[in-house]
């Protein structure tokens, strides 16, 4: 009897085991290879029992380490506040030598709104910034954009002085100099130096009386010779909160100027000559000026103190500096 019942059941373990084999396989042919390999669906219920065991294990380690980096950010995040409030309270200012000044940009006011942000520009990187205005002015000079028209009465002489331009007949492209500098007053200044060119001008004497008649005309080439030219820079806020850096003001420090042969065939018109070049050279800062700041002015938004140096706080807040207070360069 024992004999009988023990081939009984082991019949019935096969009938079984081949039962859950056809169910595996229907559901997954790899694991009805596995069950073949290994000899048995007994031995591979126990082995994907101790994988679900390290699966378990291995996402414990995975949820553990997620919390161990998201206290390191936290700290991370605390100590990069505290340093921007011990900046914003001592509000100092380091120049790491003459040779390698650096620009920093900080609130003028010491009230507790200051953010305690300082935007670094080195040497290098002005620099480069004299590099593209230098080339800028290059190209304006080639396409003639040196333009100026006024005319400029003198009662006590009985004249009306016009000067036109025509077109740039020459520039000097291997004289002229640009770089960037700071003044004595502290400001950070453009410098183009050793300006020269040559501009084809129309000169016009009007009477001022007997419905100004004109009574002399001549076209001739105004010299400039070693011109200085200062662009005071500054920053400021655009509309949406971003940086720029504005032209704030534009001088003309020296230069020199000729009108080649000016009425030198009509000796009659000897005496005007002086006055024309008195006036020319009065005006010389409203003849040069407006172009160099239409022109220039551009490259210096977008290559200095712009959008880049706005800030945004742990990729999250962004900060508007235009609800903060004046912000200034200082060297």
């Amino acid at each position: 009897m024992i004999e009988r019942t023990k081939p009984l059941k082991d019949e019935i373990n096969k009938l079984n085991n081949f039962y859950l084999l056809t169910k595996l396989s229907t559901k997954n042919n790899n694991n009805s290879l596995f069950i073949n390999q290994t000899g048995g669906l007994n031995k591979y219920l126990v082995l994907e029992k101790i994988e679900r065991r390290n699966e378990r294990r291995s996402e414990k380690r995975r949820l553990r380490a997620s919390n161990i980096f998201t206290k390191i950010f936290f700290i991370l995040q605390l100590f990069f506040v505290l340093f921007i409030n011990s900046e914003a309270q001592q509000n100092k200012i380091q120049v790491q030598g003459i040779a390698e000044p650096t620009t920093l940009l900080q609130q003028q006011t010491t009230s507790p709104q200051n953010p305690g942000i300082i935007s670094r520009v080195s040497r290098s990187g002005l620099n480069l910034l004299a590099d593209y205005l230098r080339l800028r002015v290059l190209r304006f000079t080639r396409s003639n954009a040196l333009q100026y028209n006024f005319s400029v009465p003198l009662p006590s002489h009985n004249v009306e002085i016009s000067i036109n331009s025509l077109d740039i007949v020459n520039f000097d492209t291997n004289a002229f100099q640009s770089r960037l500098g700071v003044s004595s007053t502290k400001e950070l200044v453009w410098i183009g130096s050793e300006f020269r060119a040559a501009i084809n001008t129309q000169i016009q004497l009007k009477m001022l009386i007997e419905r100004r008649e004109l009574f002399a005309t001549q076209q001739v080439p105004l010299r400039l010779e070693k011109v200085r030219i200062e662009l005071v820079l500054g920053p400021g806020v655009n509309a949406d909160g971003h940086l720029r850096t504005d032209i704030l003001q534009c001088r003309i420090v020296s230069g020199e100027l000729l009108f080649e042969n000016l009425f030198r065939d009509a000796a009659n018109l000897s005496s005007y000559v002086p006055l024309v070049h008195q006036v020319t050279l009065t005006k010389l800062s409203e003849m040069i000026c407006p172009v160099f700041v239409a022109e220039l002015g551009p490259v210096v938004a977008n290559r200095l103190l712009n959008s880049p140096l706005s800030t945004a706080l742990f990729d999250h807040y962004f900060l508007n500096f235009g609800l903060t207070s004046n912000y200034f360069l200082q060297i």
